[in-house]
């Protein structure tokens, strides 16, 4: 069943289909003084968009990732992963990432870094120490979001 969801959050996998309705790919100011800092794959830091709730963080990172597949990166090493779905299925970040590099060729040494989205970070326990730990082992990039900037900025800066 997990499994299942993780491939419902990413059709792209298994086809062509757009990590976006074309509705929501008006980029903003912001979008393009992020993008580059956020898809630079040779920063092993994850970037990170924090801010309050409805503000358009979803659309952002989801936008940032359909650019990565439209500038040619291969879908199948692209993923987006939202505490609001994941979170009730997972008891922890680790457990969560652990699914997707087991389920998926991410953690292969062949090919480009995967480029892993998650969005409202800070829900899961613990997190700042799990991704750090992703971070130090595995080929991927990873883009945050989060809506509590305070605990996600301090955090952040402590990993």
């Amino acid at each position: 069943m997990e499994i299942d969801l993780l491939r419902e959050y990413n059709p792209w996998w298994h086809g062509p289909h757009s990590v976006i309705p074309d509705k929501f790919l008006i980029l903003r100011d912001l979008y393009h003084s992020i993008a580059p800092v956020a898809l630079n794959l040779e920063d092993r830091r994850a970037g990170s968009i924090a801010g309050p709730r409805q503000v358009g963080k979803t659309t952002l990172i989801k936008q940032l990732l359909q650019t990565a597949i439209d500038d040619g990166h291969p879908s199948d090493r692209v993923v987006y992963l939202t505490h609001d779905d994941f979170g009730p299925h997972f008891d922890s970040l680790r457990r969560l990432l652990d699914l997707v590099f087991s389920q998926t060729n991410l953690s292969s040494d062949s090919g480009p870094k995967a480029i892993i989205a998650i969005d409202e970070i800070q829900r899961f326990e613990n997190w700042d120490t799990d991704l750090k730990s992703f971070i130090d082992r595995e080929k991927a990039k990873f883009i945050i979001t989060g809506s509590a900037a305070l605990p996600l900025t301090r955090q952040a800066s402590d990993s």
